[in-house]
């Protein structure tokens, strides 16, 4: 507690008329005297209030992350409630002892973890494949875990999860590639960065329209981020029950949330893509034989939409980006050298008897000739 003890105006007066009055009153056996004529000679200073405060304040302090990237504590400030203690003030009289309440003061962000707790956007994708795409999947999460970015900070996210991948299809239906997979987690980084509105530098789109994700909501390997908030912000990633789950954790200051939305504005339809392979080829295929289905490529336009925190009221929209995929051609097998048939024509030979003998043939019976086609009056469809 702060005491202040107010001081009193000072005063003049005549010490020998006062002495008289004293006297007269002892004669009297009066105790008191009322002394006339007195003038106001200084008054007190005025107590300074925001001198005080400053002298005794101690700021709080919030919560860091240092150069290696570890979170330090805040502490807190030490002070008093500058407005009550004028309050205080003013309602005080000469001479008064003024108390002032101390108190200790708690700084915004106070221990390690106090700039990640809040959300600031998640996103989870479908993670399927074989065990070579779920090893991908699972360690590049892990690379990403628990990385902080400091205000303006960038990220690299072929840099974060490095290499030593396995072969693996990018998506359902594709060929192996190294690293298959860290597209889909690149992609999911990519939504959880647009809901949290963590600036992305740089992205590009895969090269077809994957099944895991919304059309325009991919990005590649190359995708690359930069936190541009006020407070530090953590990634949080995990695979898991067959999803890739990514966060983003910070400290929310927004008065508004995020909603991911696109359209696809053009198809760009699949061609037929023949392969030649030699008759006894050693994959099996015959002529026609389907090796890979095709996809039709797409043109896609991404937005985020803007919603009020408390009443949920739609505030607007802003566009991200246009996103084209290349069609995927359906591929055929064809024979180039199948061998060729032959019909085999055998002959009889045929011995003339050396009697000539006399056969009796009986002309033949002209047979009808019927042709039978479909009678469209009972129903049959005309192809």
């Amino acid at each position: 507690t702060l005491v202040i003890q107010l001081g009193k105006p000072g005063v003049g007066f005549d010490p020998d008329e006062v002495y008289n009055l004293v006297l007269d009153a002892y004669s009297q056996r009066q105790f008191w005297v009322t002394v006339e004529n007195v003038e106001i000679l200084r008054e007190p200073d005025p107590v300074d209030l925001e001198k005080i405060y400053k002298e005794f304040y101690i700021a709080p302090v919030n919560a860091t992350v240092n150069a290696n990237g570890n979170a330090v504590a805040g502490s807190y400030g030490y002070g008093f409630d500058l407005e009550a203690a004028k309050k205080l003030l003013a309602d005080a009289k000469d001479g008064d002892e003024i108390r002032i309440p101390m108190e200790y003061i708690e700084p915004d962000l106070l221990g390690a973890d106090s700039f990640f707790k809040d959300t600031l956007g998640n996103y989870q994708t479908r993670g399927d494949g074989n065990d070579n795409r779920t090893y991908n999947l699972r360690q590049a999460c892990q690379a990403l875990d628990g990385r902080v970015l400091n205000p303006g900070e960038s990220l690299s996210f072929s840099g974060v999860v490095g290499s030593g991948y396995k072969s693996a299809p990018e998506d359902t239906g594709l060929d192996d590639t190294q690293g298959g997979g860290l597209g889909q987690v690149s992609s999911t980084l990519y939504c959880a960065a647009l809901l949290s509105d963590v600036t992305v530098t740089s992205r590009s789109g895969l090269a077809q329209m994957p099944s895991y994700i919304g059309s325009g909501l991919d990005a590649d390997t190359s995708l690359r981020l930069q936190n541009n908030l006020k407070y530090p912000v953590r990634i949080n990633a995990q695979y898991s029950g067959g999803y890739v789950r990514i966060s983003i954790a910070g400290t929310e200051d927004r008065d508004y949330y995020r909603m991911l939305g696109s359209e696809i504005v053009q198809t760009i339809k699949a061609e037929n893509e023949y392969v030649k392979f030699a008759y006894d080829n050693e994959e099996g295929y015959a002529d026609g034989d389907v090796i890979r289905e095709g996809r039709d490529g797409y043109q896609a336009k991404s937005y985020t939409v803007r919603y009020n925190r408390t009443t949920n009221a739609r505030i607007g929209s802003d566009y991200v980006a246009t996103t084209t995929y290349a069609a995927l051609s359906r591929q055929i097998a064809q024979i180039v050298d199948a061998p060729e048939e032959t019909t085999e024509e055998t002959t009889e030979e045929t011995t003339e008897a050396s009697e000539e003998t006399t056969e009796e043939t009986e002309a033949p019976t002209e047979a009808s000739s019927q042709t039978t086609s479909p009678d469209w009056g009972d129903g049959w469809d005309a192809a």
